[in-house]
């Protein structure tokens, strides 16, 4: 049985606050990535930040998840958190708009 409801292809929650987006929760299904829709959903979301004030866009994601991504998006490290088993990494990410 197919699942109902809406955003099973993927979305994006942000929040903002001092001059700052956060981008909480981001997500594509497998079917939709690597065909540009992830880059259009960030740039969309980094331009409604910009718009409304935001100066910065930051955000955190998991070494088995998408680091690289936000790289390629213009994304710096600037805290990484080692403490998780198995080798997993928290990244902490931070672009300037």
């Amino acid at each position: 049985m197919e699942r109902q409801g809406k955003n099973r292809e993927g979305g994006l929650f942000c929040e903002t606050w001092s001059y700052g987006l956060y981008i909480d929760v981001f997500w594509i299904a497998d079917e939709y990535r690597n065909k540009g829709y992830g880059k259009v959903m960030i740039t969309e979301a980094e331009r409604l930040g910009k718009e409304i004030g935001c100066i910065f866009a930051h955000t955190c994601t998991f070494s088995y998840q998408s680091p690289e991504f936000y790289k390629r998006m213009g994304y710096e490290v600037f805290a990484v958190n080692d403490e998780y088993p198995e080798d997993i990494k928290q990244f902490f990410l931070k672009k300037k708009l």
